[in-house]
């Protein structure tokens, strides 16, 4: 699920010329933010060795 939200800031970040680039991060970040304290609230976060594992499954797809 964070995968899919973190592609969809960074693809919002791109459609937004009109923003300096700086402003476009900090949007980014911020919804990337207030994303993970929601899923935090519900139950749905991930350890830390979690979230490792998976960020190497998906470098190790992308080869």
């Amino acid at each position: 699920m964070a995968e899919i939200i973190f592609n969809k800031a960074a693809l919002e970040r791109l459609d937004s010329p009109e923003q300096p680039e700086d402003e476009r991060q900090k949007n980014a970040l911020f919804e990337l933010a207030m994303i993970a304290k929601h899923e935090i609230a519900n139950d749905q976060g991930m350890t830390l060795r979690e979230a490792l594992a998976k960020l190497r499954i998906a470098r190790t797809r992308h080869r």
